[in-house]
C-alpha cells in the first residue's frame, strides 16, 4: 500500500505539469492575439491610408483595362483532321505568347492584338466513338480489359479520336468577337490537302445518295406492282428481285437504303468544311477569379499583407537578436 502512494503521487505531479504547459500555451496564443489587435490599432491611420490609395489604384487599373470575353464553340474536325487542328491551336497560342505580330495580323488582320488565348478540349462521347465502327467497338474492348477502368477514354491520344471539340477563344474587350470567330475558323480551314480530302468525299456522297434514291425508286415500283409479270426482275446497282423473292426482305432493303441516304445527307450537311462549325456563343463575360476581376479588392488586401509582413519579419529579427545575446 505504502509502495502505491510515490507513484499516485508522481502520477499527479505529471498531469499537473502537463495542466500548468497547457495553460502556458493558451496564454501565449491569447497574448499573441492581442499583440496583433494592438499591432494593427496602432498603425491604425497608416494602413487606412495605404489601403485608400491602394483602392483608388485598383479602380483606376480596373476601369483602364479591358474586360476578357470567351466565345464558346463546339467544331467538328472531318477527314482525319483533328490532330492537325490541336497543332494549330498549339502553333496560334505559342504566337500569341510571343506576341507575334506579323503572324497574328495575317489571320486576325487589325484584332491580332485582343486574342488572349485558345482551348480546345474533346466532347468526351464514348457512346458515339463506340459505334461508330465495329473496329472502334474491339479497340474500346481490348483497352478496358487491358487498363482495367475508364481512365484511358480521357487519355490526349484516345479524344482525339471524338468526333466534336470545343474551343473556347478568349478575347480582351466587347465587340467583333463573331467575327474573330469566323477569322480564326478561316484560318483552320485553310489546307490545301484537306481541302482535296473535302471535295473527293463530298462528290462521292452526292454520287452514292443518287445511287440509292435509284435503288428507292425501284424497289417502291416492285412494291407497288408485286404481282405483275413484267415486274419479275429488276437489276440496278446491285439490286435485284423476282416474284419468289421473299417481299418481307424487299421492305427491310428499302429501310436500310433510307438509312443511308439520310447518313449521306447528314454528313453533307456537317462535313462540307473541314473544321465545321456546329455551335457558337459569342461574347460571354469570361468569370474570372474574384481577386482577377476585383482589383479594387486585390491591391489594397496586398498592401495590407505587404506592410504586415515587413513588421513581422523586424519582430521576428529583434526575437533572434535577444536570443542570441542572451
Amino acid at each position: 500500500m505504502a509502495e502505491n502512494i510515490p507513484t499516485q503521487n508522481a502520477e499527479e505531479i505529471d498531469l499537473g505539469y502537463l495542466f500548468e504547459k497547457i495553460g502556458d500555451l493558451f496564454k501565449s496564443i491569447v497574448k499573441a492575439i492581442v499583440s496583433v489587435f494592438n499591432f494593427y490599432y496602432k498603425h491604425k491611420f497608416v494602413l487606412i491610408g495605404l489601403v485608400l490609395v491602394a483602392g483608388l489604384i485598383g479602380y483606376f487599373v480596373e476601369e483602364n483595362s479591358k474586360s476578357t470575353y470567351v466565345n464558346y464553340l463546339i467544331v467538328q474536325p472531318n477527314f482525319s483532321s483533328t490532330e492537325y487542328v490541336y497543332k494549330k491551336i498549339e502553333v496560334l497560342n505559342a504566337k500569341i505568347q510571343e506576341g507575334d505580330s506579323i503572324f497574328l495580323k495575317e489571320i486576325f488582320q487589325k484584332d491580332w492584338d485582343r486574342i488572349s488565348t485558345i482551348e480546345i478540349e474533346a466532347v468526351n462521347d464514348v457512346y458515339d466513338f463506340v459505334s461508330r465502327d465495329e473496329i472502334y467497338q474491339e479497340t474500346f474492348q481490348l483497352l478496358l480489359e487491358e487498363k482495367g477502368d475508364f481512365e484511358f477514354i480521357e487519355d490526349p491520344i484516345n479524344t482525339r479520336m471524338y468526333k466534336q471539340h470545343t474551343l473556347d477563344v478568349l478575347v480582351k474587350g466587347k465587340g467583333e468577337n463573331q467575327k474573330i470567330v469566323e477569322l480564326l475558323i478561316t484560318y483552320l480551314n485553310t489546307n490545301q490537302f484537306f481541302e482535296n480530302q473535302k471535295r473527293v468525299s463530298l462528290e462521292n456522297y452526292k454520287d452514292r445518295i443518287q445511287t440509292n434514291e435509284r435503288s428507292l425508286k425501284q424497289i417502291d415500283t416492285i412494291i407497288s406492282n408485286p404481282s405483275k409479270e413484267t415486274m419479275a426482275n429488276i437489276t440496278s446497282e446491285g439490286l435485284s428481285f423476282n416474284g419468289v423473292q421473299d417481299f418481307n426482305a424487299l421492305i427491310v432493303r428499302k429501310e436500310i437504303v433510307q438509312k443511308e441516304i439520310l447518313t449521306l445527307e447528314l454528313q453533307l450537311n456537317t462535313e462540307d468544311e473541314v473544321v465545321k462549325l456546329l455551335n457558337a456563343n459569342y461574347e460571354i463575360i469570361y468569370k474570372e477569379g474574384l481577386f482577377q476581376k476585383n482589383k479594387m479588392l486585390l491591391f489594397p488586401l496586398v498592401i495590407g499583407i505587404c506592410y504586415s509582413l515587413v513588421f513581422f519579419f523586424l519582430f521576428l529579427r529583434n526575437k533572434m537578436l535577444h536570443y542570441i545575446s542572451h
